[in-house]
């Protein structure tokens, strides 16, 4: 009779709270598992899509090395191709580019030819001053820089470069007087004067010997010698060049 009594007060108030509770309490675990997993889902979301931006950026550097390999391997092949192709005609054309630097004077240079030696005559000068100093002329014992002019002159049909004191001598190098000594290249130089003329030196003795300038020398009171070499080293010429008055014309052909 206790015993149903007992179940029967079950069924009353305090059953429904309990009930209540129970049924509160499962919501809330089961919102803190939906918040769990959703945070956890979130987190597994940004981290794929960070892993995914990583992938696609690699990708995109792999891309771009990939191109930069191609492009490098085309042009080693086009290198290589033209190399092969063209290295006669580079050789052949450096080969006249060192020629045409030696003609025009801009590398050092050996070869056989002739050494003339001019220089002031002044023992002879003061023997003449002391002589007869009314008609003492200085001038005449001296080198003047058409000496040289005159001298080059007559050799450069048959000369390959001339060099004076070490100062090669170009078609436009300027000699002239300044004072009591000569200038070339813009370099003062005074006597003696060495110039190396470089060719056949048979051919340049010969036009020497045929020359109005080597007749005047051996008639005057300088002291002149001309000596055969066999061997000469003429430096190469390290001063400007000067273009103020010409330009180049880009659009001219050239003929072959």
């Amino acid at each position: 009779m206790a015993e149903k009594k007992k179940r029967k007060n079950l069924k009353g108030p305090g059953a429904a709270m309990a009930i209540f509770l129970v049924l509160i309490a499962l919501g809330f675990f089961g919102v803190s598992a939906f918040n769990s997993e959703f945070a956890e889902d979130t987190a597994n979301n940004t981290e794929q899509e960070n892993l995914i931006a990583q992938i696609e950026a690699a990708n995109e550097e792999n891309d771009r090395l990939s191109t930069s390999v191609t492009s490098l391997l085309k042009e080693k092949e086009n290198y290589s191709l033209a190399q092969n192709f063209d290295t006669k005609f580079i050789n052949e054309m450096e080969e006249a580019n060192k020629s045409i630097q030696a003609q025009a004077g801009y590398t050092e240079i050996t070869g056989p030819g002739l050494l003339l030696e001019l220089n002031d005559n002044s023992e002879a000068a003061a023997i003449a001053k002391e002589k007869d100093a009314e008609t003492y002329d200085p001038e005449l014992y001296i080198v003047h820089d058409t000496t040289l002019l005159y001298l080059i002159n007559d050799l450069r049909p048959q000369a390959q470069a001339i060099a004076i004191n070490g100062q090669r001598v170009l078609a436009s190098t300027p000699i002239r007087c300044v004072g009591t000594v000569i200038m070339i290249n813009q370099t003062r130089l005074a006597p003696p004067y060495q110039i190396l003329v470089a060719g056949d030196k048979a051919q340049l003795m010969d036009t020497l010997e045929n020359s109005e300038s080597y007749n005047s020398l051996l008639d005057s009171q300088l002291i002149f010698t001309a000596t055969p070499q066999d061997e000469m080293i003429l430096p190469a010429y390290t001063g400007a060049v000067s273009h103020d008055y010409i330009t180049i014309n880009k659009d001219a052909a050239i003929s072959e």
